[in-house]
């Protein structure tokens, strides 16, 4: 009883006691949805998505591509294509034999990755993104110079 006295006296009006009252459950109940309840959730939705998974993972296997890469098509195929360019700027392996050098076609893979790293950045903020006047000059060239050297991404 003493402890709780103690805990009391520290507050000076009524509205403090108050205050620290209604804030402390929603403390508690965060808490708990984080520590407890959403640990608890994604290990049994794991458990459920096993089978699925599976199914997948065999998906990908036999056709390149499963039913659930279907569901946001055009991300999945920006993670590849990104992936796939980024190997290519790393390899520095070979270019087009229409360029110059391997410097031209680095700056060229560089501004082809710029629409697919901006369509993964964009799925993964939360809040809407709406692109600059600027920025949507820099995607669609991009995207024009993959449309162009589409058969040059080889190494």
């Amino acid at each position: 009883m003493k402890n709780k006295k103690e805990d009391v006296s520290k507050f000076k009006t009524l509205e403090e006691l108050k205050e620290y009252l209604e804030k402390r459950p929603s403390n508690i109940k965060e808490w708990l949805e984080e520590y407890i309840q959403w640990p608890i959730e994604r290990f049994w939705e794991s458990i459920i998505n096993f089978p699925r998974e599976v199914k997948w993972y065999f998906q990908r296997a036999n056709r390149g591509w499963s039913d659930c890469d279907a569901w946001g098509g055009y991300v999945h195929m920006a993670e590849v294509n990104l992936g796939i360019i980024n190997e290519l700027i790393k390899e520095d392996f070979s270019y087009p034999c229409n360029l110059e050098s391997k410097e031209d076609w680095n700056v060229i893979l560089k501004q082809m990755a710029y629409p697919f790293e901006t369509i993964v950045k964009e799925e993964l903020a939360e809040d809407c993104h709406i692109r600059t006047q600027r920025q949507q000059k820099k995607f669609i060239k991009g995207l024009n110079l993959y449309k162009k050297y589409f058969e040059d991404l080889w190494s």
